[in-house]
């Protein structure tokens, strides 16, 4: 298998434009400091390799990231239309080890975890504030929150 997992959101180079009111793509360290950020027009992709975090820049610039020393990263979404029960507002992804957060979603919004091959390994309604969504297992997984569709890659 190859070492490199190329993690995609949404077709992140396709639709960077979408993100303008919120630019960045934000790395957090376990004491919950950011400890890099990069515009979000400039990401090409985020490479999840065995020891580390790589963010590639359209200009083939590179910035890694010891998986050690992260405990999230945040890629927001402000532009969010077309969904009656999820205003325009920010939708972060909180991803640890053992779960998923969901921030900036209306509660009551429905959200749906499935693996590629189709089993829905969590669903549920949003709440007020953050949502945690437990998943205890490494793999790839569609989250779908409302109408929106993220793809996660959790080692």
């Amino acid at each position: 298998m190859n070492k490199k997992t190329i993690f995609t959101l949404a077709g992140l180079a396709a639709v960077s434009a979408a993100f303008a009111t919120a630019p960045y793509v934000s790395v957090f360290g376990p004491d919950g400091n950011k400890v890099g950020q990069i515009e979000r027009s400039n990401v090409e992709r985020i490479n999840l390799r065995t020891d580390d975090v790589e963010i590639v820049c359209k200009d083939g610039s590179a910035q890694s990231f010891d998986k050690v020393e992260i405990s999230r990263i945040i890629l927001m979404d402000n532009n969010v239309s077309g969904v009656a029960t999820v205003k325009a507002g920010a939708i972060s992804l909180l991803v640890s080890r053992n779960s998923i957060g969901i921030q900036g979603a209306s509660a009551g919004t429905a959200y749906s975890v499935a693996a590629l091959n189709g089993q829905v390994v969590a669903s549920g309604r949003c709440v007020e504030g953050t949502t945690d969504v437990a998943i205890d297992r490494a793999g790839a997984f569609i989250l779908t929150i409302g109408k929106e569709t993220f793809k996660i890659i959790k080692k």
